[in-house]
């Protein structure tokens, strides 16, 4: 998938959501509330993107 930039914005119960440039919700495995992270895009679902974190 994709690579891109983007900004861990909530914490949820037992995953983190994160924002692309364009807004478009990214959902995380893991990560740290307010950092910017690179994650590559592995899924894609009607409303939001599955991501991995790879830096």
């Amino acid at each position: 998938g994709k690579k891109f930039k983007t900004l861990i914005t909530e914490k949820r119960e037992k995953t983190f959501l994160a924002r692309l440039p364009s807004y478009k919700a990214v959902i995380l495995k893991e990560g740290i509330l307010g950092e910017f992270v690179k994650v590559k895009i592995i899924g894609a679902k009607p409303n939001y993107l599955l991501g991995k974190i790879i830096s």
